[in-house]
């Protein structure tokens, strides 16, 4: 994961607390996601590849529709009001939570048609999921992993690569998303300083000074824990920060 579900409702409360304007603040969290997910992703995906961790077919089949979907999702969002997007936060986060804690996790040791399955995918599956997980990390400012981890555990991949690869692709779709939110951004006055488009550069240089270092902690603890206790701890948080965003969410569409 690239820390966008953890990062997007922190911030939020953070702007809230500055006074800044509801609607703009929920951009400015997702901008703000990605360019921290830029970081972390870069990070993580460098332990999975010295571990040899990454998928790297099914990497270079999805990158390019990844890059692209997040290019087009970061547009998308800057169309909707912040509410939307932090009501389609919090469903998306409770539908991969449930998917999470009701799959029977796969065996590390993958039989042969698990890896014939993944490993035979045609191109347009790689590119539908591609372009789906993109643009729905850039419209909810996470790195995908919500997403690509039950997407390629569905398909055969065991988890731990799963996590993996998806640290890959969320490094891909993080490199378009932020270029996304920075551009829409830039074309409104949004009067709010330290800002670069919809990326405020406070809170980025705060959670990356940290999170750079514990995301490769996070990464070495990933192929050392057990693959079930991975997806309790996944789908747990998830449904609670899913929670959050449905009642922000539905609390200020209904104007209260």
């Amino acid at each position: 994961m690239g820390g966008g579900v953890v990062v997007v409702p922190a911030l939020i409360v953070v702007f809230d607390i500055l006074d800044i304007d509801k609607n703009i603040a929920t951009h400015l969290a997702l901008g703000t996601s990605l360019a921290t997910v830029l970081v972390n992703t870069a990070s993580a995906s460098r332990v999975h590849l010295k571990r040899k961790a990454i998928h790297k077919k099914v990497f270079l089949a999805m990158a390019p529709f990844v890059f692209v979907g997040s290019a087009i999702g970061s547009q998308l969002a800057h169309f909707m009001s912040g509410y939307s997007l932090q009501l389609l936060c919090g469903l998306s986060a409770i539908l991969v939570a449930l998917k999470m804690f009701l799959t029977k996790s796969a065996s590390k040791k993958q039989d042969s048609t698990q890896e014939k399955a993944y490993n035979s995918s045609p191109w347009t599956a790689h590119a539908l999921s591609g372009l789906t997980i993109g643009c729905l990390s850039g419209m909810l400012g996470i790195g995908g992993g919500a997403i690509s981890v039950p997407w390629l555990t569905l398909t055969g991949m065991p988890v731990p690569q799963a996590i993996a690869t998806a640290s890959g692709l969320g490094f891909t779709l993080a490199i378009a998303g932020t270029a996304g939110y920075t551009l829409a951004g830039s074309s409104l006055d949004l009067q709010i300083p330290y800002t670069l488009g919809y990326v405020y550069l406070p809170a980025f240089f705060g959670i990356i000074s940290t999170s750079y270092i514990f995301a490769r902690i996070g990464a070495k603890l990933a192929h050392q824990t057990p693959v079930e206790t991975l997806q309790k701890i996944f789908s747990i948080m998830l449904l609670f920060i899913g929670s959050k965003f449905i009642f922000s969410g539905l609390k200020g569409i209904a104007g209260l």
